[in-house]
C-alpha cells in the first residue's frame, strides 16, 4: 500500500510563491538560465495534482 503526498492549499501556495520569488530574483539578476532552479519547487507544489500512478486502483474495503 502506497501513501500519497498531499499538500494543503496553504502549503501549495507557499511553494508556488517561493518558486515565483526565486524566478523573479533570478530574472532581475539577468540570468534566465538560472530558472532551472525553480523546477524542484514547482514539482513539489504540483506533485499531488498530477499523481505518478495514473492507473485506476480498485477501492479498498
Amino acid at each position: 500500500m502506497t501513501e500519497t503526498f498531499k499538500l494543503s492549499c496553504f502549503e501549495r501556495s507557499l511553494w508556488l510563491s517561493f518558486s515565483g520569488f526565486i524566478a523573479i530574483a533570478v530574472l532581475a539578476e539577468g540570468h534566465p538560465e538560472g530558472l532551472i532552479i525553480t523546477i524542484p519547487f514547482l514539482l513539489i507544489a504540483l506533485s499531488d495534482l498530477y499523481p505518478a500512478n495514473s492507473e485506476k486502483q480498485p477501492p479498498q474495503n
